[in-house]
């Protein structure tokens, strides 16, 4: 019995963490933003423009905040926008991309006295969307707004890829070669848990096996 407890307490204490804690897993610093790439110059001429990353674990998604900027042409109507999550490029509208998670919409107020153009961070939080390792898009579709730039953060769970742009109202398919590619970073954060063990949960669950082992070893020597 004895025996029983010591090797339970002890399984207990060397199981692996599987999970860090809540943490940035990929993004950009969000306390000095740029104005970026507009969304919609113009009403006739809107795009849709994505920020690839690649996920280096497995995580799990809680929360994600874009930058953004407006208006830009016109002080008499709100910048309404949507952000998505995608797995892959698909032909923008007709049909919408593959969307791996949806993560909210907002709206820029603006009034007749809103200049220069003025810059807010959109916290999309309360999401739950696991991700295997891998690339994905962090998608910001609108109208008289630009999504920011900054630069990027430094993490252990991911890296920020390609700035991609696509017209609404062409079909750029799949075949990544057929975006327009730019340089720089959106303001963006992606948080959450990465759903990884930790290394030093490794060492505790060696040194867990290794107490066990000298515990069987004692009780065996004192039956014999």
């Amino acid at each position: 019995m004895r025996l029983l407890s010591l090797v339970t307490i002890a399984i207990v204490l060397a199981a692996p963490t599987l999970t860090h804690a809540d943490s940035i897993l990929v993004g950009t610093d969000l306390s000095n933003t740029q104005t970026g790439p507009e969304l919609c110059p113009v009403p006739a001429g809107c795009n849709v423009r994505w920020s690839q990353f690649t996920l280096l674990t497995s995580v799990v998604i809680d929360d994600v905040k874009v930058a953004i900027s407006g208006p830009i042409f016109d002080v008499s109507s709100d910048g309404h926008f949507g952000v998505n999550l995608l797995s892959q490029l698909q032909a923008v509208n007709f049909p919408l991309p593959t969307t791996t998670g949806n993560i909210g919409a907002g709206n820029l107020i603006f009034d007749a006295n809103t200049f220069p153009p003025i810059t807010q961070v959109f916290d999309f939080g309360g999401l739950d969307i696991a991700l295997g390792p891998g690339t994905y898009y962090l998608q910001v579709e609108g109208a008289n707004l630009a999504w920011n730039s900054s630069s990027p953060l430094a993490t252990s769970a991911g890296t920020l890829g390609l700035q991609l742009r696509c017209v609404v109202f062409e079909t750029c398919g799949s075949d990544i070669s057929k975006y327009d590619k730019f340089g720089g970073t959106y303001a963006m954060q992606i948080s959450g848990t990465q759903v990884t063990p930790e290394p030093s949960s490794w060492v505790l669950f060696g040194t867990g096996i290794l107490g066990l082992a000298g515990v069987a070893r004692r009780k065996f020597l004192s039956i014999s």
